[in-house]
């Protein structure tokens, strides 16, 4: 009888060394495959995946007279007579660095080498800390005219709290919302509140929304749900919109994470290739972006590539703007 029941607990011992050792193997079968995938990432392409006209390997550049060119590239837009200003929506998921976005383009064209702090920004663990749809002017224009944008609430991953945000976001992108309403997640703002504006003029719509979603985990959106049913309402109204890639300088970024190099990194290309599959997006839509987050000046690559992101925006906006005369 002992000997049956040893056999049986021998056989049983067995069994889970076996479950053990094909569960090791499978799982370095995983880190052979990532660490391959890292030496590949880490492999420069022989030509750039985008061609930018700045960061370029054959032409040695002055990164300095590449700013200064795109910052008055985007002074020198000429912005329709009939528009007062020119505004710019955020939407993202919480902590997909809408508000960083926000501070970031603030900073680059200010260009003073200090980084700004005007929207507050939150991380996917608290809650949002723009509760409120904030409006920052990013820029003065010659005539009286500004431009702006606005920041609100992350989305988040409760549906029925999203359903009422979205609902929201459509009203706030045809101008009937007023800046520093506090979104209810209860219930949409309705007519007779005191934030509601009935009558909004072509100065008072939004005129382009950005998209922000972040790079380093773009293979784990899910829920993406909120964002295409906003790119659907956009769509339908003939309204442009931009995705911004954040965080690219998260990536496998090749020769040691020179933002430089971005547009010859195979992992940038590979991320912006996805956003455009799940998002069903054109190339020139997709934006990768590195925000300012940490530190107190500024860095020269990553205002290039805040300064490309707003030339390709205002260029989009200012056609969609004098096209609705």
């Amino acid at each position: 009888m002992y000997r049956v029941w040893d056999y049986v607990r021998q056989n049983d011992e067995v069994g889970k060394l076996r479950i053990q050792i094909a569960k090791l193997e499978a799982r370095n079968q995983e880190l052979t495959e990532r660490l391959e995938e890292l030496r590949s990432n880490f492999e420069p392409l022989s030509m750039p995946w985008r061609e930018n006209g700045v960061f370029s390997q054959e032409v040695c550049f002055d990164k300095f007279k590449a700013k200064d060119q795109l910052l008055r590239n985007i002074r020198e837009l000429v912005h329709p007579k009939h528009c007062k200003d020119i505004n710019l929506l955020v939407i993202g998921k919480l902590g997909s660095g809408k508000s960083a976005l926000v501070n970031t383009l603030f900073t680059v064209l200010r260009n003073n080498g200090q980084l700004a702090n005007l929207a507050p920004p939150s991380s996917p663990y608290k809650e949002s800390k723009t509760p409120m749809l904030h409006e920052i002017v990013l820029q003065n224009i010659p005539g009286t005219k500004t431009l702006r944008v606005y920041d609100c609430r992350g989305i988040m991953p409760d549906k029925k709290q999203n359903a009422v945000f979205t609902e929201d976001l459509k009203k706030v992108i045809d101008g009937n919302v007023m800046k520093d309403y506090e979104f209810d997640e209860t219930c949409e703002i309705q007519e007779n509140d005191d934030f509601y504006r009935n009558n909004p003029t072509i100065s008072d719509k939004m005129h382009c929304v950005l998209f922000v979603v972040r790079a380093d985990d773009l293979d784990e959106q899910k829920d993406v749900a909120a964002i295409c049913s906003m790119q659907m309402y956009l769509f339908r109204k003939n309204i442009p919109s931009r995705m911004i890639l954040s965080h690219v300088d998260k990536l496998d970024m090749c020769v040691y994470g020179d933002l430089t190099k971005l547009f010859v990194s195979r992992h940038v290309q590979k991320k912006v290739e996805l956003a455009k599959m799940i998002f069903s997006l054109q190339d020139i839509q997709v934006l990768p972006v590195a925000n300012y987050v940490k530190g107190t000046t500024q860095n020269i690559a990553q205002d290039i590539l805040a300064l490309q992101a707003i030339e390709n925006i205002m260029n989009e906006t200012i056609s969609y703007v004098g096209n609705r005369i």
